[in-house]
């Protein structure tokens, strides 16, 4: 069975909370290509018909075989999910880390904050002591 593969062109944007983190949606695909399904589905109709001389009970014969196709098919997009489940897991783990590095910097920047505003007082009160504010008790 030749497995179908087809990329995406182009890219496409999804917002989300960590514009530093690149995120990359994954695409399930089919294994076999729609196309080549439907070319193989009639190479086995007409082999069907070559060889044999079917009358109105035997329309149904390729049933069997397209459930079985489908039953394949289905399977293997579900052998896909791990690779979905593993993208995920680690697109949360990089949120995860944005996270803290943003929390981090969220400390810092109030830690500095915190002491700017300690460094304008003690100024100011160097300014009104040296200035002889009349307001100084």
């Amino acid at each position: 069975m030749k497995l179908f593969s087809k990329k995406r062109d182009g890219s496409v944007s999804i917002g989300h909370y960590a514009p530093d983190i690149t995120l990359t949606a994954i695409d399930y695909y089919p294994p076999v290509s729609h196309e080549e399904r439907i070319q193989r589905a009639e190479k086995r109709i007409k082999e069907f018909l070559e060889h044999t001389n079917p009358d109105s009970l035997c329309d149904s014969f390729y049933d069997r075989i397209a459930d079985e196709d489908e039953h394949l098919i289905i399977a293997l997009l579900r052998k896909q999910i791990p690779n979905h489940k593993d993208a995920n897991g680690s697109i949360a783990l990089k949120h995860q880390a944005e996270l803290t590095r943003l929390v981090r910097a969220i400390q810092l920047v109030d830690a500095e904050i915190i002491r700017m505003e300690s460094e304008i007082n003690d100024l100011q009160v160097l300014y009104d002591h040296f200035n002889g504010s009349r307001y100084n008790t």
